[in-house]
């Protein structure tokens, strides 16, 4: 139940989290029962519309919202989903771009993302539901084309499963086809693995031709589980995506139709690749015209579709919901005027200096959606209509060829579906399955023996050794790349994808106050966290409160590491990144064995 309204809301398969004592209850005529993500530059509310009908509703973090680039993407963001064609993607229900912070809700729809859909049905979708996934796709892309948009960010957590077919979400990139630069100039726009050629050099007109080749890519993930040119780092996995060929050998032993076809949607010339129109018709010839767009769906996913929709149709009449106080003004919120205006932009220029150089999204507002954990209550995965991963993410291995198992998530670490961030499954390779977990220390990685399950301690944790997950057999390492070190959970013991030495011994640094420091046996640098995205960080040890963590909450098996300065948790990704989320230990991905 949602506490805090003179109505109590039961959130259960909503896909949202309880609001935060610091959550605002109200955003302009929307009272805001719940969370369905957040990410390094706003959040994402669940709000009620009307009786029988909620909403999404997007607003940008308070602090930075006196960031005039930001607010300058934001109504860019804000121009296009105004001009989306009927039926193209959630529909704007309000929005004021005015305020501080600025906000827009969109209708809330009840559905899975495919990410979700993949990790509930337990691996790769069904031929017949492929079939469906593409025509339905690539007809919303089609109406989208013909409007003169581009979507610029489809990729699994994007494409959401509705019992009416296939909605795509999240237009943050979104731009008409003739505006060819991302709002960030020269910024490569959308996911890695998910990017066309012409789109990763940031250089010419970016048309639909894009989104069909991600569309393609999309399909390589729901057929295998990994997308064609495999996962990893961003410089790593665009220089496939251009000069490579795609690994479609997985693909084709599933449908041969499906592989050709993707085929044609992945050739590097823009030209060359067929139009979304004509992918829809080919796809519908084998998906069956006659068959209804849900009816293709797993019965596992249409089983979580059914209780989003049974929730959506609940929401109450707005006016019945009463906040105690002043509703506009969750507790904590800074107070207004010139001074606070001057507060706000010098720590958005603060956290604007500490972002990486790395490839990074243009897109103003991204955001981590809650992840599906099956559960009726707080952690389904939302029907909302913004997602997409919050900042870059640190390097994670390449999976391409074999037949992967969708990205593993918080939950137990029981047998059963697992869900974003971390699982239960102990593949060699994380993602892949098949193939032995990794225990030991593997040539060319270096580190401590696994330490020991926790036992009960006073003060921070001291010594040294290897950080492991309680989501499988997999290890915090400091990992070396293209471009340098960054954190990553990986098989313990396993060697670095990327050519250089993986190190998985760390330093448990005692702090005052019971905090402590996380320190690299590669070169001593400390763990912190990006202020900005919530990405884990490797970085010259500086006393400072964001290199500093503190056992947080106990589980069965270990303990959450919160960081002293944001608040939240170290976490293993499903993509292998160590990352910051809101702290909650009963998700896998966050509880960590004790040295």
């Amino acid at each position: 139940m949602h506490g805090g309204w003179g109505t109590d809301i039961d959130l259960g398969g909503s896909g949202a989290l309880p609001l935060g004592e610091r959550d605002p209850r109200l955003i302009g005529r929307f009272p805001v029962v719940g969370v369905l993500g957040s990410g390094g530059m706003g959040r994402v509310y669940l709000g009620v519309s009307a009786p029988g009908r909620y909403a999404a509703v997007k607003q940008v973090l308070p602090a930075l919202a006196g960031d005039d680039g930001l607010l300058r993407d934001f109504g860019a963001e804000l121009d296009s989903l105004a001009r989306l064609p009927a039926g193209a993607g959630a529909a704007l229900l309000d929005s004021d771009r005015d305020a501080r912070p600025p906000w827009f809700a969109t209708a809330y729809i009840p559905g899975l993302t495919l990410a979700d859909a993949l990790r509930a049905h337990g691996g790769p979708l069904p031929v017949g539901a492929l079939w469906a996934l593409l025509r339905d796709a690539a007809r919303g892309l089609a109406d989208l084309h013909a409007a003169d948009m581009v979507h610029r960010g489809v990729k699994p957590s994007n494409v959401l499963l509705t019992e009416g077919g296939v909605t795509l979400i999240d237009f943050g990139v979104a731009r008409e086809a003739d505006r060819g630069r991302p709002a960030r100039t020269g910024a490569a726009i959308g996911s890695p693995a998910y990017t066309a050629p012409e789109q990763a050099s940031a250089e010419g007109d970016v048309t639909g031709a894009a989104d069909v080749f991600a569309l393609a890519a999309v399909l390589s993930y729901a057929a295998i589980g990994a997308p064609p040119f495999g996962e990893g780092a961003g410089p790593d996995v665009l220089d496939r995506i251009a000069h490579g060929e795609p690994e479609l050998g997985p693909v084709r032993a599933v449908d041969a139709a499906l592989a050709d076809l993707l085929a044609k949607c992945l050739a590097k010339d823009p030209g060359a690749r067929p139009a979304a129109a004509e992918v829809a018709e080919a796809a519908g010839e084998h998906a069956g015209e006659g068959a209804e767009s849900a009816g293709p769906w797993p019965a596992s996913v249409r089983d979580r579709i059914a209780l989003r929709a049974a929730f959506a149709s609940t929401a109450p009449d707005p006016a019945a919901l009463t906040a105690p106080g002043d509703p506009h003004e969750p507790p904590g919120t800074p107070a207004a005027g010139p001074e606070a205006e001057k507060r706000r932009k010098r720590r958005t220029k603060a956290l604007l200096l500490a972002l990486p150089v790395v490839v990074v999204a243009a897109a103003t507002l991204s955001f981590v959606l809650v992840p599906d954990s099956g559960s009726a209550q707080g952690s389904a995965a939302p029907g909302s209509s913004a997602s997409a991963p919050a900042g870059p993410a640190a390097p994670a291995p390449h999976t391409s060829g074999g037949t992967a198992s969708p990205p593993s998530a918080d939950g137990p670490a029981a047998a059963g579906p697992a869900h974003q961030d971390g699982g239960a499954r102990t593949s060699g390779r994380p993602g892949v399955s098949g193939e032995p977990a990794a225990t030991a220390t593997a040539p060319g990685a270096t580190g401590s023996a696994v330490a020991p399950a926790p036992t009960a301690t006073t003060g921070p944790p001291t010594g040294k050794g290897q950080v492991r997950s309680y989501a499988g057999a997999k290890c915090l390492a400091d990992v070396s790349f293209l471009t340098g070190h960054a954190p990553q959970v990986a098989v313990c013991g396993s060697k670095s994808p990327y050519g250089g030495p993986a190190t998985y011994g760390w330093t448990f640094a005692a702090e005052p106050g019971s905090a402590f420091r996380l320190v690299s046996e590669t070169g001593g640098t400390c763990l912190g966290v990006n202020a900005l995205t919530g990405a884990a960080t490797l970085g010259k040890c500086d006393g400072s409160a964001g290199q500093q963590w503190r056992i947080g909450a106990a589980a069965a098996h270990g303990s959450t590491y919160q960081n002293v300065s944001s608040g939240r948790c170290l976490a293993a990704s499903s993509l292998g990144s160590a990352v910051t989320d809101p702290c909650d230990s009963a998700k896998a991905g966050q509880v960590w064995y004790r040295p």
